[in-house]
């Protein structure tokens, strides 16, 4: 209501990566390195611990589940937890660099920033099934860091420009090129996706909506300077 922090900082668990944070209706969690938290809304300590058996690249509160993404000297792979227990409850086998994941549907959506590939699962109640592989056009300079499904659409996010996918027959079947940010991402609403970018003249931290179903700028660039790297919606 007051946007004014309530209490005392808490210091999170020690880590000696980046920590990666997903919020939804099974809590607020945190993971980093090899471990996931789950972490007390009201104070701010670690209620559980989940050892992922890897490194954590990406992580995901959604469909019931808890969801991340974690390299190890095998390869990747992608794991489900029980947010009730924090145990995992199945994994499968992905890319060797898993870097981003989505869940929609009944199906889990891996990005693999080596492969330059998106893999598809179908989510059931005890098993993790392959069911698709897209190639993403190879490029030397862009890999794929975000994922995202909305309007009947796979949408994923590379430096500088935005790949709309179509599932049915798991080909790209379009390409929106924007000025790139750094750690630029994107966010899907009822209006269409947004993504950061930056103002062509002054180069200023920017937001653009592209349409839905063309993938195409609807309006104008939003300016909102700094260095923005992260974006979300309420949905409208």
């Amino acid at each position: 209501a007051s946007s004014r922090p309530e209490g005392a900082a808490v210091p999170l668990p020690p880590a000696a990566q980046p920590y990666l944070l997903t919020v939804g209706a099974d809590g607020v969690w945190l993971a980093a390195g090899t471990r996931l938290w789950k972490i007390d809304p009201a104070t701010g300590a670690a209620e559980m611990t989940t050892p992922l058996g890897g490194s954590a690249t990406a992580v995901l509160d959604a469909a019931g589940s808890v969801w991340a993404t974690v390299t190890t000297a095998q390869g990747g792979r992608l794991v489900r937890i029980n947010p009730s227990s924090g145990a995992i409850g199945s994994q499968t086998l992905v890319g060797p660099s898993p870097s981003a994941l989505t869940v929609a549907d009944g199906l889990a959506w891996v990005t693999d920033s080596v492969d330059q590939s998106i893999l598809r699962f179908a989510i059931g109640r005890r098993a993790l099934r392959r069911t698709g592989l897209i190639a993403l056009p190879r490029s030397s300079v862009r890999t794929p860091t975000q994922i995202t499904v909305t309007a009947g659409r796979v949408w994923v996010y590379e430096r500088g420009r935005v790949l709309r996918i179509d599932p049915a027959t798991d080909r790209v079947i379009g390409t929106t090129s924007l000025a790139p940010a750094t750690g630029g991402t994107i966010a899907a609403g009822t209006s269409g996706v947004w993504v950061i970018t930056r103002t062509r003249v002054h180069h200023l931290g920017a937001v653009r909506l592209l349409d839905p179903v063309s993938g195409l700028p609807a309006g104008r660039r939003r300016a909102v300077g700094g260095d923005p790297t992260a974006i979300v919606t309420d949905g409208s």
